[in-house]
């Protein structure tokens, strides 16, 4: 391989080092030329991988090129004319294995959903037609089964949305915008005013921080966090708390509640998905708040957990990292 230079007619070498990515010029006959700093780091990673480009160009000519080291090591490259002397210029880029992963996840969760919520709207549709068309036909016990029916396909239903939801939580990519957490809990607040004025609920929230992260994954923490709170009360007149503080790189949100509180044996299965502390019948839900909570704070390199010894109801603590 001809040492790392630069050929003449075309721009300096610093020019090219300064390209992000890693790229090498390759001539008429597809040999390499010449790389940028980017490549030379690359190649410290994966030795072989000039031989690895110079072989695959013969065998899959065309705009772009997959080259798959022996470690299993895999980049995708983009080959663009340079318009000079034949030269052309081969970008590559890294593919993160874990990406491609995400990626199926994201295609499977979408046709996974559609495949089997179908099913599940010809039960309840059928079930409906069936209730009105012969409702006078069946007996108790008729009537009883299809009631059974339906109930089973409608939570069916909420399970496979839940699902997706979970998928879209783990899967979907992670901005990082500015976000004030005081605005995103007056919104959840809003959406939740009727649970709120049902419950008689008496809510106090000190100032909270601004963090860097994604809105429209850190509502959900809020959203489950509250309704949470709402849920699991003795009864009407529900007080909530939220109080806030950093500790060292850490701000550290507290969501208190005076409710019937968690037996401390079983705190463990909180942050489970679909991990049931109480039966269906009496807090409906698809028991997955607290568990897509956890997954999207830890996303945001933060933790939950629950607070021992918090006394009377329960005390959800929450980080998030400063924003410097």
């Amino acid at each position: 391989m001809p040492p790392r230079s630069f050929p003449s007619g075309l721009s300096t070498q610093t020019l090219f080092d300064a390209l992000p990515d890693p790229c090498i010029l390759l001539n008429a006959t597809s040999e390499i030329a010449g790389w940028n700093a980017a490549f030379e780091q690359e190649r410290s990673r994966c030795p072989d991988l000039p031989r690895l480009c110079e072989a695959a160009m013969p065998a899959k000519p065309g705009p772009s090129l997959t080259v798959q080291a022996d470690d299993g090591s895999t980049y995708q490259a983009e080959l663009a004319p340079l318009g000079a002397d034949g030269l052309r210029l081969l970008r590559l880029q890294r593919v993160d294995p874990g990406a491609r992963q995400i990626e199926f996840l994201r295609r499977f969760g979408a046709s996974a959903g559609h495949d089997l919520q179908e099913p599940v709207r010809k039960m309840l549709a059928f079930s409906s037609l069936l209730s009105k068309r012969y409702a006078e036909a069946l007996d108790a016990d008729g009537v009883q089964s299809l009631d059974f029916i339906s109930d089973a396909a409608q939570r069916m239903r909420t399970l496979i949305q839940a699902c997706l939801a979970y998928l879209e939580v783990a899967t979907r990519p992670l901005k990082h915008e500015t976000v004030a957490l005081d605005v995103l809990l007056a919104e959840v607040l809003e959406a939740q005013s009727d649970l709120i004025r049902t419950a008689e609920a008496h809510l106090t929230a000190a100032s909270l921080p601004v963090v860097s992260g994604d809105p429209a994954l850190l509502k959900p923490v809020l959203e489950a966090l509250i309704d949470n709170a709402l849920k699991f009360r003795r009864g009407p007149g529900v007080q909530i708390a939220i109080h806030a503080k950093r500790e060292g790189h850490h701000h550290r949100i507290e969501v208190r509640d005076d409710g019937i509180g968690v037996d401390p044996a079983l705190a463990g299965k909180l942050f489970t998905p679909f991990e049931r502390l109480h039966p269906r019948e009496t807090y409906p839900g698809a028991a997955l708040g607290l568990a897509q909570a956890r997954l999207i704070l830890e996303r945001h390199g933060g933790k939950i957990w629950l607070e021992p010894g918090a006394g009377e109801g329960a005390c959800f603590v929450f980080t998030l990292p400063v924003s410097e």
